[in-house]
């Protein structure tokens, strides 16, 4: 056996190695991502003020604890993508509601709720690259 055949082997699982040390800080990465794309959604979820809309606000709840469900679910992947869904669902009922309440209620909203639309944008993205 040569001396280059004899490293081969060790160079071999190395590499190995190292696709995985790549692999699992990628997904380290991501969810370190997903924590912060989802933690700055609660906080806009959590800054819009109550309205004249009790169907409105009950659904802004509902979102708050939906929130709360895919943080929790970290790392349950499935559990994530159904929680992920019901998210999406809420926000589009809550943009159709929007539109029920006054003008200064609707200026009061726009702020969040494009906060939360651009970290909803920036998970399904996150979700693609990775799936």
């Amino acid at each position: 056996m040569t001396e280059a055949n004899h490293h081969a082997p060790l160079k071999d699982s190395l590499t190995i190695e190292e696709m995985n040390t790549e692999a699992f800080s990628q997904t380290v990465q991501n969810t370190m991502k997903k924590n912060v794309y989802a933690g700055e959604m609660t906080k806009s979820v959590a800054s819009i003020p109550s309205t004249s809309s009790a169907e409105l606000n009950a659904k802004v709840v509902l979102l708050e604890n939906q929130m709360r469900a895919y943080l929790e679910a970290s790392g349950d992947k499935s559990l994530e993508q159904k929680t992920f869904e019901k998210i999406k669902l809420t926000y589009k009922n809550i943009q159709g509601l929007v539109k029920k309440i006054t003008e200064q209620e609707r200026e009061q909203l726009k702020v969040p709720l494009v906060k939360i639309k651009t970290n909803i944008t920036k998970l399904e993205a996150l979700e693609s690259e990775n799936p």
